[in-house]
């Protein structure tokens, strides 16, 4: 049996031979792309479940081509282009009121805050939780060595060896090639600029 693969690239090249793509201004793909994200435009609830209309359509007898496609979508979701098309032009609206209130000042203020402040509480953060939880379960602390690391372990709490994640690795986890065997704690900033921890104490207790 023979097997294929159709890289990114070579699909995207591919798509262009189905039907003709739009050419757009430099910059502006990205500036709505921003825009939608930001403005959730293209959630479910506006345009439907992608995952779930593909199939749908591939079921019926309707014409399989982009045009075939087309027909049934709108059919199906008539409104769809308009709502997802007010959300992102309302937030490009909020960009352009945005960006012409950034001058070089904001700019160096913010690269100084990025470089300096949250660089530090990012490299402190680690340290903090951990010198947090040897307190909480009475035990000493220290930080992985340089081969630990390599491990995927930040440090230990008595014995225990501890990955400090943010809480957003909870949800990229299952994107990311790489596996951590040693107990997680995850956290996330909070607005008062304090953190949020989230772990399992009776695994640490066990393992203690």
């Amino acid at each position: 049996m023979n097997k294929i693969k159709i890289s990114k690239d070579k699909l995207r090249k591919l798509s262009y031979k189905i039907t003709s793509q739009p050419d757009f201004p430099l910059y502006t793909t990205f500036l709505m792309n921003q825009a939608s994200s930001t403005a959730q435009a293209t959630r479910a609830e506006i345009v439907g479940q992608m995952s779930d209309l593909v199939p749908e359509f591939l079921k019926t007898d309707n014409e399989k081509s982009i045009a075939g496609w087309e027909k049934w979508y709108k059919e199906k979701k008539p409104n769809a282009v308009k709502d997802a098309t007010k959300k992102v032009t309302g937030m490009l609206s909020n960009f352009e009121k945005a960006l012409s209130q950034i001058d070089k000042k904001m700019v160096e203020t913010w690269v100084e805050d990025l470089l300096i402040t949250k660089t530090y509480v990012g490299l402190i953060s680690q340290q903090v939780i951990l010198q947090y939880f040897s307190s909480h379960f009475c035990q000493e602390y220290r930080l992985a060595t340089p081969e630990e690391e390599g491990r995927g372990i930040d440090g230990f709490i008595g014995k225990v060896p501890i990955s400090i994640k943010p809480l957003s690795y909870k949800k990229q986890k299952k994107q990311l090639n790489e596996t951590i065997d040693v107990t997680i704690i995850f956290y996330e900033k909070n607005r008062n600029n304090g953190l949020d921890i989230e772990f399992d104490e009776e695994e640490i207790r066990k393992k203690l």
